[in-house]
């Protein structure tokens, strides 16, 4: 029977564990009856060296830091709201001012004359380069 010794490593323990493998093709004398090729892995546990817990003044710190966290994000949760609702007064109120509306119909009818002058002046250069192709 074959055996190979493999070292797993465990983050929280220096010292590795060690495995045994048996290939799936070693078959003992009991289990040749049942056919049976599975794989086999026995794992020797080490016993912790690092004591899994934290001192409370750690944990402390981040339930302090979390609630800090938290405290944020609502008041600027909160803060956006207000800002929100803040941009929605001015925009009714200049909505409702009607100085304001003209102004806004005059600009929409100067982009349309300055469009349509765009227009007429891109059509007067093509018809400048078409001009000066034919008569080359």
């Amino acid at each position: 029977m074959a055996t190979n010794e493999i070292p797993l490593l465990e983050e929280s323990v220096v010292k590795p564990r060690k495995a045994t493998r048996r290939s799936i093709f070693d078959v003992k004398e009991s289990e040749q009856s049942s056919n049976n090729t599975t794989l086999e892995t026995t794992v020797s546990k080490a016993s912790l060296e690092v004591d899994p817990m934290y001192p409370i003044e750690y944990i402390e710190k981040v339930t302090k830091e979390c609630y800090q966290w938290k405290t944020l994000y609502k008041d600027t949760i909160t803060e956006a709201r207000h800002i929100k609702a803040h941009v929605e007064e001015r925009k009714a109120v200049v909505l409702q001012d009607t100085s304001f509306l003209q102004e806004v119909k005059r600009l929409d009818a100067l982009e349309a004359k300055f469009e349509d002058y765009l227009k007429r002046a891109q059509h007067f250069c093509n018809q400048q380069i078409i001009e000066q192709r034919i008569n080359e």
